[in-house]
């Protein structure tokens, strides 16, 4: 057997010498060469494994059980005297390196005084989805994977599986994974008090009759098809949609095709710009556009999407110069 180390040799393959034609430099790898990259680990997939196995994560309970919906974090931690505003609402989708399952919405508070206090919360569309988020944040953290102290292991009843410090904490109680972070040491009572308010809601198959409904999604009445951009450059939206739960929806935009994504002139009114350009040269001058509009609740972390299609007039893209040479 060859005690050689893996190795590579390069090699310059010439196509042609001539005026117009190009010099190709290639890579040979030998065998050894491409199984020592191809074996060099991810040092994120790694941790992932590490945790996983060492925290038993195959055996974590609440698998395949019922849905509840998340709650809104300002609401139960005023009783407690501690006030935290609405940051950010992020989802359905997956965002990139950060493996969350798609249909995830993601919200997040936080304290404007001292001390700090921040929480996260995750509505996934499934249990065995919020045991995944909850795995990768893990993985993500500093903490050596064998070093994370699991709550039951310290006499610590929350949710179905957590992960305590007194300045951080993180569970998941069925879909709904929750992150906790104070500076003034009290993460886990203030996760207590959210894993309560989670399951003061019974769990469900389905979540389907708490989602928000989008009723009307529609042009003004007073505009007319197809859009123009130059003679029309903002179009009024009718948005019309209400949360079964009470609370306040999150409008995300989003846009396929011969028009920009809408934005809020003012709460409840949007407007969008229909494109000035063809993409793509058509004869008709007319292409179409879709609106695609996410109301997510921010009391329960649902959503749900409605569509308009549209059709844009749009001017032909201008055909690039002819080649002076040509």
């Amino acid at each position: 057997m060859s005690t050689q180390p893996p190795s590579y040799k390069a090699a310059r393959v010439s196509l042609a010498a001539t005026a117009g034609r190009v010099t190709v430099v290639g890579l040979v790898l030998t065998a050894g060469s491409l199984a020592a990259l191809q074996a060099e680990p991810d040092p994120a997939v790694s941790k992932l494994a590490q945790v996983r196995e060492s925290q038993g994560f195959a055996a974590w309970p609440g698998k395949g059980g019922g849905l509840r919906p998340a709650v809104n974090a300002a609401r139960v931690l005023s009783p407690l005297g501690k006030r935290v505003r609405l940051l950010w609402v992020h989802g359905p989708a997956a965002k990139p390196g950060e493996g969350l399952p798609l249909g995830t919405v993601e919200l997040m508070w936080s304290s404007k005084s001292q001390p700090k206090i921040a929480v996260k919360i995750w509505a996934a569309p499934s249990c065995d989805d919020a045991h995944e988020v909850l795995v990768r944040r893990l993985a993500a953290g500093n903490a050596p994977p064998g070093m994370l102290a699991r709550g039951k292991h310290v006499g610590i009843s929350l949710g179905d599986v957590s992960f305590v410090a007194p300045g951080s904490t993180k569970f998941v109680r069925s879909n709904v994974v929750v992150y906790v972070y104070d500076e003034g040491k009290n993460a886990i009572q203030i996760a207590q008090a959210i894993d309560r308010a989670l399951c003061a809601k019974p769990a469900r198959k389905s979540l389907d009759a708490l989602r928000p409904r989008i009723q009307r999604l529609a042009l003004a009445p007073d505009v007319g098809e197809p859009l123009n951009a130059e003679k029309t450059p903002t179009v009024p939206l009718v948005v019309d949609a209400v949360d079964p739960s009470g609370g306040e929806l999150f409008m995300h935009w989003d846009r396929q095709g011969a028009v920009h994504s809408p934005r809020e002139a003012e709460p409840g009114k949007f407007v969008f710009t229909p494109a000035t350009w063809a993409w793509q040269t058509k004869k008709t001058g007319v292409e179409e556009g879709r609106v695609i509009l996410t109301a997510i609740s921010t009391e329960t972390g649902l959503y749900s999407t409605g569509e308009l299609r549209v059709n844009v007039a749009v001017r032909k893209r201008p055909s690039p110069p002819p080649d002076a040479e040509n």
